[in-house]
């Protein structure tokens, strides 16, 4: 536990352990409730509550009662104002929340960082509905989320025991709001892009919980939407598979997997619901380049 470090007494321990129970229960009868609060009770009245738990290991208090309560609060119901709103993102973007132990990986702070990006997502969500941020605190939220994705080095995506972590995925998510919002220029697409090929190129995991999907749905929203000129897809595309020419190393071979099995995913969605081809086509091209069998699979089907 990290409560030794704020010098806290065993007694403190046990009052803060008494909270987080007594705060469990309450969400519980909420979400019973159909997420309405009882009496002269108010949503505001819970939201530092948790978020100062929004990383709890045990997945049902953080999944299923936190994040669940912030979902149907901020997307669904619309409980808060501009303010609040505004206020919620400030404390996610501090460094006990989004950066909470920027830099650690293998540890429990993974899940206060990547609930803390969920969270984003709702109130990007809302400003898209109904503009909350002024363009300069758009591109201060926009920096500081880039800032965290390439900065994540706890990329792991289900952990025994707490569950979803989930890092690469939680933070595509981000990135889907940020590229739907009106002000979201190409220069910023070309921001995500450059993020998501750091994210594939981290040297350190190899992707099997369905990351790519979710880097994917963002990436083919912007190319369906036309937010970048083909070209500039292209350019990404053919820049990502560089990591095929790179010296044989471990660093190589988790780029290059992480890079293929996201231009498979690609090529399959954009097959399936666009016809320009001259994409398709790179894509094809960028697969057969990161995939190291591909000339024993032309063998035996020429054979």
């Amino acid at each position: 536990m990290i409560y030794g470090s704020w010098g806290i007494n065993a007694k403190g321990v046990e009052r803060l352990n008494n909270k987080r129970e007594q705060l469990i229960l309450e969400l519980r009868k909420i979400q019973e409730n159909q997420y309405m609060v009882a009496g002269e009770q108010d949503p505001w009245d819970y939201v530092l509550q948790m978020l100062d738990h929004i990383g709890d290991t045990d997945s049902e208090f953080r999944d299923e009662l936190i994040y669940n309560t912030f979902s149907e609060w901020i997307e669904e119901k619309e409980f808060f104002n501009e303010e609040q709103l505004k206020y919620i993102l400030t404390i996610l973007m501090d460094k006990e929340h989004l950066f909470y132990q920027i830099g650690s990986d293998g540890n429990d702070s993974v899940f206060t960082r990547t609930f803390s990006a969920l969270v984003v997502v709702l109130v990007l969500n809302r400003h898209r509905k109904k503009a909350l941020l002024s363009i300069d605190e758009f591109i201060d939220i926009k920096n500081k989320v880039i800032e965290y994705y390439t900065s994540e080095k706890d990329l792991r995506g289900y952990v025994q025991k707490s569950e979803w972590a989930h890092a690469a995925a939680h933070g595509a998510d981000v990135m889907d709001e940020l590229v739907q919002c009106r002000e979201c220029s190409e220069d910023i697409m070309k921001e995500i892009l450059n993020a998501f090929k750091k994210i594939l190129h981290n040297g350190t995991y190899i992707f099997h919980t369905e990351e790519d999907e979710r880097i994917c749905r963002v990436v083919f929203r912007i190319m369906k939407g036309n937010l970048i000129s083909n070209q500039g897809i292209i350019n990404w595309i053919e820049e990502l598979s560089e990591c095929a020419g790179w010296q044989n190393n471990r660093m190589q071979y988790i780029a290059r997997v992480n890079s293929k099995n996201f231009i498979r995913c690609l090529y399959f969605k954009t097959m399936h619901y666009d016809s320009t081809l001259d994409l398709i086509n790179v894509l094809f091209h960028a697969e057969e380049k990161l995939n190291r069998f591909h000339k024993i699979d032309r063998e035996l089907i020429e054979n």
